[in-house]
């Protein structure tokens, strides 16, 4: 037999919940809010169309700029607090869910850490009277 009906069984029970119309174009299916400029399109801003980051990215984002008024680990540390209290919490109940969910938040909070320092320098390059932390 050519067909396996079991390699096409949703065994999580998600199929149904991730959208179908998920945009390819522009920005690609990813949104446009987190990341750089440069990678946001790689970037989902609803991973698993269930997480919605795109607060999370919006608020850090800001906190990077020059009146954000946080040094830039204390916005990584924001990013990750929030999306276990705003974000996770929702999931709470479900534990797969809440597990996949704190687990990509603690992926985004790693890459902040890793490669966040050129977008932070990049923001509060323009800081007036040199003021940025």
């Amino acid at each position: 037999m050519k067909a396996n009906p079991i390699k096409a069984v949703d065994v999580y029970g998600l199929l149904p919940i991730i959208p179908s119309n998920i945009p390819f174009a522009g920005n690609g299916p990813f949104g446009s809010v987190c990341g750089t400029q440069e990678n946001s399109g790689l970037v989902p801003d609803k991973p698993f169309g269930l997480f919605n980051f795109s607060p999370l990215c919006e608020a850090h984002d800001k906190c990077y700029e020059c009146d954000g008024g946080e040094s830039r680990v204390g916005c990584d540390l924001n990013f990750a607090s929030d999306a276990a209290s705003k974000v996770c919490v929702k999931y709470a109940l479900i534990p797969g869910l809440y597990s996949s969910c704190v687990s990509t938040a603690s992926f985004y909070s790693l890459i902040l850490i890793i490669v966040g320092e050129k977008a932070f320098e990049e923001a509060r390059a323009g800081c007036p009277d040199g003021d940025c932390e």
